[in-house]
Formats: C-alpha cells, structure tokens, sequence
C-alpha cells in the first residue's frame, strides 16, 4: 500500500452522512460534466497536503477537509482536469462515484455490481483497481484488487458482451475505492500514474529527490522568483528545475499527455485541449535567470541540464561544475539556499558525511550571508554538524525516508570572492 493512496477515515465520514449512494453521473453522456460536482479526494505524499491545499486554494476551489496524505473538496470532473494539469505536490486526483456501508465481502461484491461499469469504462479498453483498504475482511490487497476488477468487467461483458482488459497498468482507466470500519468509497482516478512525476527526468541520476517533494521545498523556502536562488550539490537538478518550473508558471501538465481522465467514456477531448492551451499562455517567458545550480559531478551537471532542457527551462539556470564551497553567491537581498546533502544511510557513511555537514555550515557563514538557507536531511545527528540555529523545521518524506527541511537566517555581511566559474554554453 502506497503512503499517498491513503485516504482518511475523515472523508468517509464527510461523505455520506448516514446514507449510501451511487452516482450515475455518466447516464447523459456526460451532458452534466462541468455541473455536477461529487467529492473529490487529492492524494499526495506524507507532509505535503498544507502545499498541496494552497495550491488547489490558489485556482480558487474551497477545501472541505485537509489529513496527512491529502485533502477533499467538491468538484466536477471537469475540475479534475484542470488540477490534474496543474498540481504541482499531489499525487492522484480521485473522484468519487459511490459511497456505501458494508460489513463483509459480500455486501461489497453485492454493491460494486450496481455500479454500471459499463457507462464509464469502454468494453475494449483496459482497467485497473487499485486500494488503500483497511478492514479485517481484506489480508491480501492483490486479491482485493482482482476481486473488484472482475466484478467490474464481468458487469460490462453481461451488458457489451465484450470484456475489457485488466492489469497493473495505471496508464489507462484506473478505479481507487476504499474499506475502512465498514465503510466504503468507490472512485474514479483520473490521473493514473502519479502527479509527482512530471515527465522532464529521462535521467534520474543517483540518489534523486521527488519533483513533489522538490516544489514544496521551494514553497516552503518562500521564494519571491526573482531574488537569486542557489542549489549547490543539485545532482540531476530536481530542485533547480522545480524552482524555475515555479518561477516561470511552467505547470507539469505541459510535460505529459496521458491521464486516466482521457480513458473513461465520456471523455471531452475538446476541453482537455482547452485546458492545455490555456496553461501554455500562461508560461511566463519573462522570467528572470536567477538560479545557479552546481556540482562537484561532471555526469550530475550533464543529466540535471539534459533534464531542465526537457522541463523547458534550461534558459533559466546557470550551471556549473565545481566544490560548492567555491558556488557563486551573487549579492541578493532575499536570496535562497538549497541543498539535499546525503543522509549517510549506509552503514559507516554517517561517520564520513561528518565533515561534510561541518562544511556545508561554514559554506553558509562565510558565504551566504543575507540568504536564507534550507537543508533537507534524513539523518538529525549530522544535521548537528551544521551548528546553526534554525527557525524552521519541517517533516517530509524522500522515499521512505522521514527528512526534515531545516531552515536558517543567514545575516548579512563580507563575502569571500573565490567561485567557481560558471559554463553558460554547456
């Protein structure tokens, strides 16, 4: 079970209000698509549901309920569209189509058959089922799965005398529901793969930071987009491509074209197209060059510019090879800092990562001074070595490893003019 497929017991709450329900909402051909608006649940990683509730506040949708691993509000499927193009921190956008009470497999299986399936999924497509149940009926998700797709496609061979595909695969139609204390959701996932993926990393590179993760580092930093921002030791570039993705109102939904949205029947191509014009206009193509992201690595340097290339945003950043010791630190008065040293998670690694740590807080000192600097580290007792007193700490989670993003006022004063320098024709 994926941590950003849980869905909290808050919302089935929320949902039903003592009372069961199934929505036939496709019965019109989808007449009501931009009208009728159900509950819609926005999964995300734990520690980003406050990044990902102000970006779905800022398109002005209105928030019913906020837990670890994502938020809920209503809207249509249109809606879903639209947010599915342009969250940057959530993972999956699942609309819900039926809420029930039941207390054994039976009352599911009984209740999942009244869905018509055949209205929403094409007889000659594929499905997949995915869940985030809780409940002493279920000990084996695989089996649960494999029960609901059957019931599904066995609904839609008895009403098209055809059967769709089914499997793993979540790049087509994909149904999430959920079992928790004898209540249960039914969903539609309207995003398929996850969101946090935003189609720009060909080349992952060693050790590499989420996209997710990365853009609510740099919303947390609270950049104003125009100051400098540094990323000393960027590894394959995540963080400085999410911070010009950011700056320049480049959303992900520009970098990929497949959603489980576009698998459902109903499906309007046309507002989709629409939808996708509408945020290439909104691509800021002023933006200010004002990230500088370096590395000791030939090879990290190479893949993090072979990546921005591909986000649409290489213009935006200075890269450079060297000693972050030796990074430039321009004069800027809301500059930011941003590093993702190792964590030492191999056994002796911590020991040698000491030093490191120790550098990278005489880097901050002596170099960074009027900046503000965010460290992200999985490991506490290195973050010891910095030896800097922080004014923020904030959990987040890279992979399965528990991090905190550590963050620290530098004051400003003298700085050392020994930097590297910076190859703007690589």
């Amino acid at each position: 079970m994926q941590p950003e497929m849980l869905v909290s017991q808050n919302h089935l709450q929320s949902t039903r209000k003592n009372k069961s329900y199934l929505n036939y909402i496709y019965n019109e051909g989808l007449l009501n698509f931009r009208s009728y608006k159900s509950y819609v649940v926005i999964t995300c990683l734990k520690g980003l549901a406050p990044f990902v509730r102000k970006e779905v506040e800022a398109l002005g949708y209105h928030i019913t309920s906020e837990w670890v691993t994502g938020i809920q509000l209503k809207a249509s499927m249109a809606d879903c569209i639209r947010l599915n193009l342009r969250l940057r921190c959530a993972s999956q956008v699942l609309f819900e189509i039926a809420a029930f009470d039941a207390n054994d497999i039976e009352h599911v299986s009984s209740m999942m058959k009244k869905i018509p399936w055949e209205d929403l999924i094409p007889s000659d497509g594929y499905v997949s089922v995915t869940n985030s149940a809780r409940h002493d009926s279920i000990n084996n998700t695989m089996f649960a799965n494999q029960f609901v797709k059957d019931i599904i496609c066995d609904r839609i061979k008895e009403n098209t005398d055809n059967r769709p595909d089914a499997g793993p695969k979540q790049d087509y139609s994909v149904v999430n529901w959920v079992w928790i204390n004898n209540q249960v959701s039914v969903f539609l996932d309207t995003s398929g793969n996850s969101l946090g993926k935003h189609g720009y990393r060909l080349f992952p590179g060693k050790a590499p930071l989420g996209e997710a993760v990365s853009a609510a580092i740099v919303y947390a930093s609270e950049w104003d987009c125009s100051s400098t921002l540094l990323n000393p030791m960027c590894g394959s570039g995540t963080l400085a491509i999410e911070a010009a993705m950011i700056q320049s109102k480049r959303y992900p939904g520009l970098n990929r074209n497949n959603y489980a949205f576009m698998h459902f029947l109903g499906y309007q191509k046309g507002f989709y197209e629409s939808e996708l014009e509408e945020i290439r206009n909104i691509v800021d193509l002023q933006a200010k060059k004002c990230i500088i992201a370096s590395d000791i690595d030939s090879e990290a340097i190479d893949i993090a510019m072979s990546n921005a290339e591909k986000a649409g945003v290489r213009h935006l950043i200075s890269f450079g090879k060297g000693d972050f010791m030796q990074s430039p630190v321009p004069e800027a008065e809301n500059g930011i800092v941003l590093f993702n040293p190792p964590y030492g998670e191999r056994l002796g690694e911590a020991e040698d990562l000491k030093f490191l740590y120790a550098s990278i807080g005489d880097f901050l000192k002596k170099r960074c001074k009027g900046y503000k600097a965010f460290v992200l580290s999985g490991n506490p007792d290195l973050m010891k070595f910095i030896g800097l007193q922080t004014f923020l700490k904030l959990q987040l989670y890279a992979g399965k490893i528990e991090c905190k993003l550590h963050g620290f006022k530098m004051y400003a004063g003298k700085k050392n003019q020994d930097e590297v320098t910076i190859n703007e024709e690589s």
